[in-house]
């Protein structure tokens, strides 16, 4: 069967009680104070996080788990860790425990990441029947196991059982592998999430969707959340999309990522900026259903050195608490032609009042004042008046140009 479980029974320090490394299968995993409360108060409780109750692959179980009977091991890295699920394999390092000078012959176990035993990125458990198949297995067997191993697992149902996954772990046979290309550092999630620190590859197989410009050995960094389905097998890898992903953050050097963005209307600008699926050099695209930028206790900050271009299709709002401050020696309403000033509202406003006022005083004399024949000799009211009247307007005439804003303008 080549490089199966069948020759990871050939592990070193295998013997249970003594130093080495071995392979084991995980029957339990501690993530809470609830899944699992016995095993949690028995095994250390809060310091038990992230440890697995484990058997050895030379002694399959039979039947149902004793956790009893089952030794504990820790995570061995501090900084890094992945959780296994119920029947995934790891290598399990046996070591002296930290409390070697009282007892010299104490041991401590702790695990490494679990195997890749399918090829799966969603998980890579194997039940105990199927270890034990394995071992009798004949021709046939060996055959079908044979193409499990080379990355085909929802292929084969052994007995068709279902495979204990933990308490809340739910399979998804549809979560598939990042196509990997050389020189590439990728981390996968279970879920669909990936991590890919890349760069351009012009001549990679498959092509991929951000090497069609710039150098070979460009760097570049995808964040992805939730991968789309692309109506392949599950074990058939895929790339990044970032118009079809749920949720992307790419980092690019010199790449040109083909991004279909919702608003492209650069109509405001008399020289339109690059459209970010053709600009070529370093940028930052986030692209989700939804974007929310918070600052919780201070503000949030957006700058750039040509412009800022804020696009809706349906609309732009703006709601402030106190108030909102638009500082610019050119603001145009309306269009980026517009030339009509905009009114300065209260001194303009000033001006009228005290006119309509005089104007108002003015028609009260007129309508109170006897009818006269003529020759007609005017009253000393309707003399104040009228020249009150033609001051306050060539008051207003002299100062018309001053009404007008010398920044804002609108169409």
């Amino acid at each position: 069967m080549g490089r199966s479980l069948k020759s990871l029974k050939q592990g070193r320090g295998g013997n249970k009680g003594k130093a080495g490394v071995f392979p084991a299968r995980v029957q339990a995993v501690i993530l809470n104070d609830e899944d699992y409360p016995d095993l949690f108060k028995r095994k250390d409780e809060w310091a038990s996080i992230g440890s697995i109750l484990f058997s050895q692959l030379q002694s399959p179980s039979k039947g149902k788990i004793n956790f009893e009977n089952l030794d504990k091991a820790r995570p061995i890295f501090p900084h890094q860790k992945m959780f296994p699920v119920e029947n995934e394999l790891v290598f399990v390092v046996a070591l002296p425990s930290l409390g070697i000078q009282s007892n010299v012959s104490s041991i401590e176990y702790w695990y490494f990441s679990p195997l890749n035993s399918w090829g799966s990125v969603n998980h890579n458990s194997i039940p105990d029947p199927l270890s034990q198949m394995i071992q009798a297995a004949g021709s046939s067997m060996g055959q079908s196991y044979q193409s499990i191993e080379t990355g085909t697992p929802n292929r084969i149902q052994p007995n068709g059982e279902e495979i204990s996954l933990g308490p809340t772990f739910i399979q998804k046979n549809n979560i598939k592998s990042l196509q990997p290309y050389q020189g590439d550092i990728f981390y996968e999630g279970r879920w669909g999430q990936s991590l890919r620190f890349g760069s351009t590859v012009k001549d990679g197989k498959p092509k991929n969707d951000w090497s069609e410009e710039g150098d070979d050995g460009d760097p570049i960094t995808l964040i992805r959340n939730g991968q789309y389905d692309d109506g392949r097998d599950s074990w058939v890898p895929q790339n990044e999309n970032i118009n079809e992903d749920s949720s992307s953050i790419y980092l690019t050097s010199t790449q040109k990522i083909p991004i279909k963005t919702t608003n492209n209307e650069f109509s405001s600008y008399n020289s339109s900026p690059d459209k970010p699926d053709e600009y070529k050099e370093s940028q930052v695209i986030i692209n989700s259903n939804r974007l929310v930028f918070n600052a919780k206790t201070d503000s949030v900050l957006i700058s750039g050195e040509k412009s800022v271009f804020l696009g809706g299709n349906g609309s732009l709002n703006f709601t402030a608490g106190e108030n909102v401050v638009i500082e610019c020696d050119d603001i145009k309403l309306g269009s980026k032609n517009a030339t009509e000033p905009v009114i300065l509202g209260d001194k303009f406003l000033n001006d009228l009042n005290k006119l309509l006022k005089e104007l108002q005083k003015f028609g009260t004399a007129v309508g109170s004042a006897p009818i006269m024949i003529a020759p007609f000799t005017p009253s000393a009211a309707h003399q104040s008046s009228c020249i009150a009247i033609s001051i306050q307007a060539a008051q207003m005439i002299g100062k018309i140009e001053t009404y007008k804003s010398k920044i804002s303008k609108t169409k």
